[in-house]
């Protein structure tokens, strides 16, 4: 596994021309077709009015690879991902630590093989184990926040774990409690709006507070590719956290916030359904089988 640290400066248009340089060379890029151009064309204008710092991003994508709007600017994608990961986060209010701030950590399992080991298959020439070329990128526009982005599979939107110059962060995970977009590509296709991947980078390019990107979540058209979910931890300087969540039925968009004071657990189902221990039915211990002894 390799992490490799990058530092981008520029305009937004520059900053995506040369990540499409290096994505290129690099980690073998190749851009996805839309299944149409008119998909293209109506997504660049929704990032137009919604995400406009990937909006510019995506014209530098397209000039350095050379491409009109029926292909995914937005997305600078390498190594397929495997299984869906495990994850928790667990987040402690200013009172509880020591340093008077508030702070967290969290752990990130993950299936370290290739999609086709995952099959049973042999590495195909030049493929890479899921995660094993993660990017810590750092893009500083001529005008905007400066972001810092941990994550591999997408060069444009490394979107595990984020933080921007106003101490705004935020954290992926994924909610094995509620289905994703399922059949929904992670690039080009039919993809319209943004992904699970794009919308860390969508929000901490927009917003300062916890407040501010639930209003520029609340703007957005969100899909998760896959089978599954994924939830979002998001808190800020002054100690708001709080995490959203897309319910699997409606596909509305759902916040839990923090309880002042106390700690904050996160991992791997839906807090909007399952709000306490007691609630939680996906696993029992007296309803698992047993080995007969001996």
């Amino acid at each position: 596994m390799s992490v490799r640290a990058l530092t981008v400066r520029g305009t937004d248009t520059d900053i995506g021309a040369d990540l499409a340089t290096l994505s290129r060379s690099d980690f073998g890029t190749v851009l996805a077709p839309y299944a149409s151009p008119i998909y293209g064309q109506a997504r660049q204008a929704y990032f137009e009015k919604n995400y406009p710092t990937m909006a510019a991003r995506a014209r530098g994508v397209a000039q350095t690879f050379g491409v009109a709007q029926d292909y995914d600017c937005s997305v600078l994608g390498f190594d397929l991902p495997a299984p869906p990961p495990g994850c928790t986060v667990v987040w402690f209010p200013a009172a509880l630590t020591t340093t008077g701030r508030p702070m967290f950590g969290r752990n990130l399992d993950w299936f370290a093989g290739t999609i086709s080991s995952q099959h049973g298959l042999p590495p195909t020439p030049g493929e890479h184990g899921s995660c094993s070329r993660s990017v810590l990128t750092t893009t500083v526009p001529q005008s905007g926040r400066t972001v810092a982005q941990l994550g591999c599979h997408d060069l444009l939107s490394p979107g595990m774990d984020g933080v921007n110059d106003a101490g705004l962060m935020i954290v992926a995970l994924v909610d094995h409690s509620d289905r994703g977009n399922i059949g929904a590509g992670t690039a080009g296709g039919y993809s319209n709006g943004v992904s699970a991947m794009q919308l860390p980078g969508c929000v901490l390019n927009s917003a300062s507070t916890v407040d501010e990107a639930k209003s520029v979540i609340l703007q957005q058209s969100l899909f998760c590719p896959g089978t599954t979910n994924l939830h979002w931890f998001i808190t800020d300087e002054s100690g708001a956290a709080t995490v959203l969540e897309i319910d699997g039925d409606s596909r509305q968009y759902r916040f839990v916030d923090a309880v002042p004071g106390q700690p904050f657990i996160v991992t791997n189902h839906a807090l909007h359904r399952y709000p306490t221990i007691d609630t939680l039915s996906l696993f029992h211990p007296a309803a698992e089988p047993r080995c007969p002894a001996g």
